[in-house]
């Protein structure tokens, strides 16, 4: 019962740290500027509490035994992301069992993943819900790498600019990959 939106509005501000944030999709109407939702109070949790979180965060897709570590790696060299993998039933299954991972599709769990990147100085944050997926580390989370993979790449103004790797090309300067 939480959409898309509110799960990634919740991970934007656990990756700012107690800044309470108000999406807006519309900038502006007739050249008027919408409400940014700039002047929102500080949520109330304490900033070692959202260290603890966003470190967690950080493990689950940068960790060796992280949950989404495989299906976490941006590919922009030291540029990383921060993630929670996660799991809602689609149906009860009773008394402590979840049911068949081969299910028919109506009966299987839906697919979570919730990020932001970089980890380091956050711009961007993300909520993959894959209705009826499975799992959130093997099926969402590659849907949330790749669209801030992406992100990252060609933002103009992040931190760190993305250099493509060179390859030596007999005879001609190093070409872009």
């Amino acid at each position: 019962s939480v959409s898309a939106l509110q799960l990634a509005v919740m991970t934007s501000r656990i990756a700012n740290g107690r800044k309470k944030l108000m999406p807006r999709l519309i900038r502006s109407i007739g050249g008027e500027d919408r409400p940014s939702g700039a002047e929102a109070p500080d949520l109330p949790f304490s900033q070692e509490h959202l260290d603890i979180v966003r470190g967690g965060m950080a493990a689950v897709a940068n960790d060796v035994t992280g949950t989404a570590y495989r299906a976490s790696q941006l590919g922009l060299g030291d540029i990383q992301m921060a993630g929670k993998t996660g799991t809602a039933q689609s149906r009860d299954y009773g008394s402590g069992s979840r049911g068949p991972r081969d299910a028919v599709w109506s009966r299987r769990d839906h697919a979570l993943f919730v990020a932001y990147a970089p980890t380091d100085k956050p711009r961007y944050a993300i909520a993959v819900v894959v209705e009826h997926g499975g799992s959130g580390s093997s099926v969402a989370a590659p849907f949330a790498r790749d669209n801030l993979a992406h992100a990252l790449k060609y933002d103009t103004g992040a931190r760190k600019a993305f250099v493509p790797q060179q390859k030596e090309v007999a005879g001609n300067e190093a070409q872009p990959t």
